[in-house]
């Protein structure tokens, strides 16, 4: 190895030496490599002294010190990516050091090509973003499993703290993108393999809903048919918005995203909605029979309307949970019961569901027409 200050013509014609200093080296497979060092000597000097030890280790296949692959982590840039290009450090080092923003990128385009829908992405990138940055976290090195366990016991620790439930989604959103690391082979091992799920959710409920009963539901749709307008919908429109969510199970976003052409009304015997894979929980299809009453009232309020044309005119930041306050008020029904279980607008999902148990219906059809995976 040596140190040298190449030379060069200036514009004026004269000989002058650059004020940094490079470094000349053979490689492990014996080939003459270059690279540049500092404007001190003494700083390029530690860089050739480290430089050596690297390409003894790659020669001799064994694993660079730990104090030297720390040593690696400080190197600039360009001068990591050099070494990596010529195979004196794993590539899985510079990966490593690596912005994980940059990593984030590939992840989403892997979860794009496998059909993962945009809402899931957001929602799992975002979740294991918000973890690292929270735990100081900026590198595939710098993961580790204890720091990220303390820092979700400790958000679940506070006065308004999040859910084992949510908690448990964090950890598989971290664990899914060390998985997905390791399959890439920017790691050598998954780091968070000793981190698991942090309780179980069915004993730390923060949300605990109710099913309406009949009679509750009767007055609440009869007391909003009477009601003022409310999110741009008038008390008829939202009557029958509670009654396709109660006899149908629909989700929130699914109602917001079905058009005029979904409805297929042209068997009065067995009319049914169809519910688009985007728009979906699960990313799949579905269709969902209609009641008689449901299927009559959507029919009368989209009459002449285009196939285009959404069925409820309600905006994707709609407030649902503040539209059913506001009509369990309306309707003398409180929002909580004695246990503290209260009503919202999936509770109207919950209602179906109670109902299909109330009128016995089989669980394999039960669990289909609530379109679930698991029937539990």
């Amino acid at each position: 190895m040596s140190l040298f200050q190449p030379r060069y013509t200036s514009a004026a014609g004269e000989r002058c030496k650059s004020p940094t200093w490079w470094i000349e080296f053979r490689d492990h497979l014996d080939i003459r490599r270059r690279v540049r060092g500092f404007t001190d000597k003494r700083a390029t000097e530690t860089v050739e002294r480290k430089v050596h030890e690297l390409v003894h280790a790659r020669a001799s296949g064994t694993t660079p010190s730990h104090d030297l692959r720390r040593w690696c982590r400080t190197l600039p840039p360009r001068l990591r990516k050099s070494l990596a290009k010529w195979g004196v450090i794993d590539s899985r080092s510079v990966a490593a050091l690596r912005p994980l923003i940059e990593h984030f990128e590939a992840w989403r385009k892997h979860l794009r090509a496998k059909g993962t829908s945009a809402a899931q992405q957001k929602q799992v990138t975002g979740r294991a973003a918000r973890t690292f940055k929270a735990c100081r976290m900026n590198t595939l090195a710098d993961i580790a499993a204890r720091p990220i366990e303390r820092h979700l016991q400790a958000q679940r620790d506070e006065d308004d703290g999040i859910s084992v439930r949510t908690a448990n989604a964090y950890v598989q959103a971290v664990k899914q993108f060390t998985r997905w690391a390791l399959r890439e082979g920017l790691i050598g091992e998954d780091p968070l393999v000793g981190l698991g799920t942090l309780g179980n959710p069915e004993h730390d409920r923060k949300l605990e809903r109710r099913a309406l009963t009949p009679l509750e539901l009767e007055t609440l749709m009869a007391a909003t048919f009477r009601g003022p307008v409310r999110v741009r919908l008038n008390g008829p429109e939202r009557a029958l918005l509670y009654g396709l969510a109660s006899t149908t199970g629909l989700r929130r976003k699914e109602i917001i995203t079905l058009r005029v052409g979904d409805l297929d009304l042209s068997d009065p015997d067995r009319p049914s909605i169809v519910v688009q894979a985007t728009n979906t929980k699960n990313g799949r299809a579905a269709r969902v029979p209609l009641t008689q009453p449901i299927a009559v009232g959507l029919a009368r309020l989209t009459a002449g309307a285009d196939v285009t044309a959404p069925v409820f005119r309600l905006s994707k930041h709609w407030r649902a949970a503040d539209m059913v306050r506001a009509d369990l008020a309306d309707a003398e029904i409180p929002e909580k019961d004695a246990l503290g279980r209260r009503v919202d607008f999936h509770a109207l999902r919950t209602t179906f569901s109670t109902n299909l148990a109330r009128g016995r219906v089989p669980l394999q059809m039960a669990q289909r027409l609530m379109r679930h995976s698991d029937p539990k």
